[in-house]
Order: structure tokens, then C-alpha cells, then sequence
């Protein structure tokens, strides 16, 4: 730190050292304020991400077995460690009582992963579930990741973000293998690709 304050000063030779100072002072908070906004706007897209996760089973219908009077809970799995972990388990807190009860899990491995209703897989994890893709499908879960379908094989819905927005991606032939029925609402909202 020292040499750059001593570096600054001398740039600066015609200027009083106080000025000097100042200016410097300005620089450094000008450059935490930005590395702030930017992790800020990851901290958000998560935010968005989880809130989407939650939202999602009010557009989707599963097949018999999977969501209904015998299994009214909404089981959303995140496999792996993501940061949309503590986004979800926020948004999880703020629920309203008149929504459909849901469940968060965070799942370390593949097991466990074909009682989830959305398995939400995180960046690391993205080869397991392209190898068990067939089997979640046959198990009717919903495969959601921050990744394009087209990077994604075996994923019903992406949620990337697209200049600074999270975009809808729905797999609609994925939706249907897995015996999904996808709302018109969504799909408004979404990119289709079958």
C-alpha cells in the first residue's frame, strides 16, 4: 500500500499531498463500491433463481404419483454445493401460508435425488445428472439448472442469465418424456425448444 500511495503522490508532483490523498481516497471507494455492485448483482440473480424454483409448481403439472393428495409437498432438491442454496433457504422463510407447502433439500450426492419433484443442479454437478438423466425422467423429476437446455442434455428448464435478466429455457420434449404438462402461461414467458 505504501508504494502505491508513494507512486500516487509523485504522479500527482504539482499537487498538494493532502489533494494527493484525497484523490486516492476517492479511487479506492470508487473501486469497492463497484466490486460491491457486481457482487450484488450475483447475490441477486441466486435471489431470482430460488424465487423462480418456488414459483415453478404453480405452472407445472406432474403425473399421477408424483404431486398429489398422497404427496402434497412440492420437493425442490439442489445438488451440490451453489450458491442458490441460501437463496433458496431465505425465499424459503418468506413464503406466504396460502402457498403449496414446499420442501428444500440439499443433496451432496445423485441419491435421493428421484423423490424430488425439481432437481436443481449445480455447476459442478452437471455430468451426474447428463449420465442419469433417462432415470430421472422415468421418476418424473423436473431438471432445472442456470445452464442453456442446449448445454444441458436431460434438463426440462434452464435459468440463465441473459444480459443481466434470467431467461426462461424450456425443454418441452424433455417436459413430455418426463410427464410433464407445461402451462401456456410459462411457455409465454419462456424460449421453447423441443
Amino acid at each position: 500500500m505504501m508504494r502505491l500511495r508513494l507512486s500516487f503522490l509523485s504522479a500527482f508532483g504539482g499537487f498538494s499531498a493532502r489533494l494527493a490523498h484525497l484523490l486516492l481516497v476517492m479511487v479506492l471507494l470508487f473501486s469497492v463500491s463497484s466490486q460491491n455492485r457486481a457482487q450484488a448483482t450475483s447475490a441477486d440473480e441466486y435471489d431470482i433463481r430460488a424465487a423462480m424454483l418456488f414459483n415453478l409448481p404453480k405452472f407445472i403439472e406432474w403425473r399421477a404419483g408424483k404431486h398429489d393428495a398422497a404427496h402434497p409437498e412440492v420437493v425442490i432438491c439442489i445438488l451440490g454445493s451453489d450458491p442458490i442454496v441460501q437463496a433458496a433457504e431465505r425465499y424459503l422463510q418468506t413464503r406466504k401460508g396460502g402457498e403449496k407447502p414446499a420442501l428444500l433439500r440439499q443433496l451432496s450426492s445423485f441419491e435421493g435425488a428421484k423423490s424430488c419433484n425439481i432437481l436443481y443442479v449445480g455447476m459442478n454437478e452437471r455430468r451426474l445428472v447428463e449420465r442419469s438423466g433417462d432415470e430421472l425422467a422415468k421418476e418424473g423429476v423436473l431438471v432445472a439448472s442456470e445452464r442453456f437446455n442446449v448445454d444441458s442434455p436431460g434438463q426440462v428448464i434452464g435459468l440463465p442469465s441473459v444480459d443481466e435478466h434470467i431467461h426462461i429455457d424450456v425443454n418441452l420434449g424433455t417436459a413430455q418424456r418426463t410427464g410433464l404438462t407445461i402451462s401456456s402461461k410459462l411457455l409465454r414467458l419462456a424460449t421453447v425448444t423441443q
